[in-house]
């Protein structure tokens, strides 16, 4: 797998890890297009817990927990 959108189209699980707010919301953005519903992220980043809270509001958008 060479992209995102090919590691995440089938995937039940992601695993992320990164170090910023910022960079959580990119990544996840990201993902929440790819990541088929149903999905679930986990997150093990050192964040922000209202940017953790913020991000699983929008996946969950797309029925992603």
């Amino acid at each position: 797998m060479d992209t995102l959108a090919e590691a995440c189209a089938d995937a039940g699980l992601v695993i992320t890890s990164v170090s910023t707010d910022q960079d959580l919301r990119e990544v996840c953005g990201r993902i929440k297009g790819h990541m088929p519903a149903g999905g679930v992220l986990l997150d093990t980043s050192t964040v922000a817990v209202a940017t953790a809270r913020e991000v699983a509001a929008d996946l969950a958008d797309a029925d992603i927990a």
